[in-house]
C-alpha cells in the first residue's frame, strides 16, 4: 500500500469545542500515519466566501498529492451535495455550497464526484456535524489509497462565476478576509501598476495612498498595497486598518480602478 497523504483542515469550527480533534481522532484511527496540517479553524462562522479566499490563497503551497478538507457548511444535514474535487495535484473535499468557488475559477479542475458512498462514512452518522462523520473518514480513506471514483458518481460542475474584479471601472469590492493585523484583504486582483492608481473609499474616507510594504506607510495613516496574494489590501503600519475604518469581514467597499 502507498504510503499515507497528507490531509489539509480548514473550518469555521475555532478551537473552543471538540469539533477540531474530533476529525482529527478519526483521521488517525483510520489513517495513523497520516500527516495533518492545519490550514486555520477560525474562519467566520458561516462566512462561506471567506473560507474559499483562505482555500484558494492556501492551496499553491500544500504539498502534492494533499487532501484538502474545507468545512464551512451552513447547510449540514440538508440535501446539499458533498464534492469530492481532483485537480492536478490536491483532492478537495468540500460542501456544495460555492466553498470551492475561487479554487474551480482559478485552477483546472480534473475530475469531480458526488460523495454518496457510505461504507467509507463512519457507521453511524449525525445530520449536524458532517466533518466527523462523512468528510474526515472519507479523507482518511483516500489517504490509504482508496481511488477517488469510489467515493460516489461523477458529475460536471457548473461553471462559477469571476469572483474577482481585475479590470478598470467602479465596483463594490467585498472585504474577503481581515487578518489577525487588521489588514483588510479584498477580492480586487491587481498588479503593481494597478494597484498605484486604484482609488477606495469607505463612506467619506477616501485611501488613494499607495504603498510597497507595510513599512512604508506612515505612523497614523492607511494605505493600499498588494498584498502576498495579489490582491489588494488596506493596511495601517502597526494599526489595525479594520478598526480604523469599523469594517468587517463581508463588508463592501467602493473601489475605483483606472
Amino acid at each position: 500500500m502507498k504510503p499515507p497523504r497528507t490531509i489539509a483542515l480548514l473550518t469555521d469550527f475555532g478551537i473552543h469545542d471538540h469539533y477540531v480533534g474530533a476529525m482529527k481522532g478519526v483521521i488517525a484511527g483510520i489513517a495513523p500515519q497520516t500527516r495533518i496540517i492545519d490550514i486555520t479553524h477560525q474562519v467566520k462562522p458561516h462566512a462561506i466566501k471567506q473560507g474559499g479566499y483562505l482555500l484558494w490563497a492556501a492551496f499553491p503551497y500544500l504539498p502534492p498529492k494533499t487532501i484538502f478538507i474545507g468545512v464551512v457548511d451552513p447547510g449540514v444535514g440538508s440535501g446539499r451535495q458533498i464534492l469530492c474535487i481532483e485537480f492536478e495535484n490536491i483532492t478537495v473535499l468540500v460542501p456544495d455550497n460555492g466553498l470551492a468557488d475561487f479554487l474551480i475559477h482559478d485552477f483546472p479542475v480534473k475530475r469531480a464526484f458526488n460523495v454518496k458512498n457510505s461504507q467509507l462514512f463512519l457507521e453511524t452518522t449525525s445530520t449536524t456535524f458532517h466533518g466527523r462523520d462523512i468528510f474526515a473518514p472519507v479523507a482518511a480513506h483516500l489517504s490509504r489509497g482508496v481511488k477517488i471514483d469510489k467515493v460516489g458518481s461523477e458529475i460536471t460542475l457548473p461553471a462559477v462565476e469571476d469572483p474577482f474584479i481585475e479590470h478598470p471601472g467602479k465596483y463594490r469590492c467585498s472585504i474577503l478576509h481581515i487578518d489577525r493585523f487588521g489588514n483588510i484583504i479584498t477580492n480586487v486582483r491587481v498588479s503593481d501598476h494597478k494597484v498605484n492608481s486604484t482609488l477606495v473609499k469607505k463612506g467619506r474616507t477616501l485611501i488613494k495612498r499607495h504603498y510597497r510594504s507595510y513599512k512604508e506607510i506612515p505612523d497614523g495613516d492607511v494605505g493600499i498595497l498588494q498584498g502576498s496574494s495579489k490582491l489588494m489590501e488596506i493596511s495601517a503600519r502597526q494599526t489595525n486598518a479594520a478598526a480604523m475604518l469599523d469594517v468587517h469581514v463581508g463588508n463592501t467597499l467602493e473601489v475605483i480602478i483606472p
